[in-house]
């Protein structure tokens, strides 16, 4: 499907490469939009996270010799919160004895930075904003049902241009769940976090604050890995960095890019509902150009639904003009030049993603 003028649009994607290229290289997780979420009981149910892929191929952190537990993770999002599915077949699991968080026993550990000052995520010698959750794991089920853990102990933190352990977080709240049963079979984790859990204000600076998955437009840092009683196999991790520590200043941390809800309701670019695409949805589309979130859909001139109103509406509404307009193109019928316009559009884009 050809969705731009390559002639009139050469500008604005160097700039979009640019963009992206700022952020540091290394593993990527794609976590896909759903409808349904997921039921957090700690069971996979049929069908029920065919939908995310598998973050398998684990290392294990220090000897980077592959993870022999099975490791893995699955993600998904919607406008409640994250979903996140974490499977190993490790079955050394012992008995809690203690309300004590323990770094000697079985944790999976899990790092999130929102990125909502849009640094790049390659910075030697600088901190990341970020949150760390650690839970405890023993045999048998756990869970946390709104209000308190069962079976487990949580450790929760976050920090503002500074390693963890320096600001206190209040972790997951009444409307987020945490599911876990491990046995002999291995284990598996379901976990629910709703996007105002994350909520940190330091010093008035709320770059840790978010109400939404910004990462459809700018991916948030991430990192998961295990804890194990198995000498062999000590420190499995999804992102191997070649350092010591899970994640620090400027290492161990992949990416995590929320995915758009692909799904396309009525007539594709149409804003206003009138079943075509005419002049009024160019102008819908040029009121919000530049914008990014949550609450943005098809009504703003967001009609490729990735939650950024950009380049792409425009040339998904460029082309569905042309079949709405009898061959006639956009480009000549809005009185500025389609070159200019593109310009502004690729202008206004990198200054939203460089704030």
């Amino acid at each position: 499907m050809k969705l731009f003028n390559m002639q009139d649009l050469t500008y604005g994607i160097a700039i979009l490469c640019v963009s992206v290229s700022a952020y540091a290289a290394g593993p990527n997780y794609d976590a896909v939009y759903t409808a349904t979420g997921a039921t957090i009981d700690g069971i996979v149910s049929p069908g029920e996270w065919d939908e995310a892929d598998q973050s398998g191929n684990w290392k294990v952190l220090r000897t980077h010799a592959n993870d022999t537990h099975g490791n893995y993770l699955k993600a998904k999002w919607n406008e409640s919160g994250i979903f996140l599915l974490y499977s190993t077949n490790y079955t050394n699991w012992a008995e809690k004895t203690s309300d004590q968080f323990d770094w000697n026993a079985n944790s999976i550990n899990m790092y999130f930075d929102p990125n909502q000052d849009q640094e790049s995520l390659d910075r030697p010698g600088e901190e990341l904003e970020s949150y760390q959750m650690t839970l405890n794991l023993y045999r048998g089920a756990a869970g946390y049902d709104g209000s308190s853990y069962t079976n487990t102990v949580a450790y929760e933190d976050s920090a503002s241009n500074s390693k963890f352990n320096n600001t206190a977080w209040e972790g997951l709240g009444a409307d987020s769940r945490m599911a876990m049963n491990n046995g002999t079979q291995g284990g598996v984790l379901e976990l629910f976090v709703k996007w105002q859990d994350f909520n940190v204000v330091v010093d008035d600076n709320d770059m840790l604050v978010t109400s939404s998955p910004t990462a459809t437009t700018t991916p948030w840092s991430f990192q998961i890995g295990a804890i194990t009683t198995d000498g062999s196999n000590f420190l499995p991790v999804w992102n191997d960095n070649g350092g010591q520590a899970f994640v620090d200043s400027d290492n161990g941390w992949g990416t995590m890019t929320f995915l758009a809800d692909t799904t396309v309701l009525g007539t594709l670019g149409d804003t206003d509902g009138d079943d075509d695409v005419d002049l009024d949805d160019y102008y819908t589309l040029l009121e919000f150009i530049g914008q990014s979130g949550i609450h943005l859909t098809v009504e703003h001139g967001d009609v490729n639904r990735d939650k950024i109103v950009d380049l792409y509406d425009y040339g998904i509404i460029e082309q569905e003009f042309e079949k709405y307009n009898n061959g006639k193109s956009l480009a000549s019928s809005i009185p500025e030049p389609t070159s200019l316009f593109l310009l502004t559009v690729a202008t206004l884009i990198l200054a939203k993603r460089n704030v």
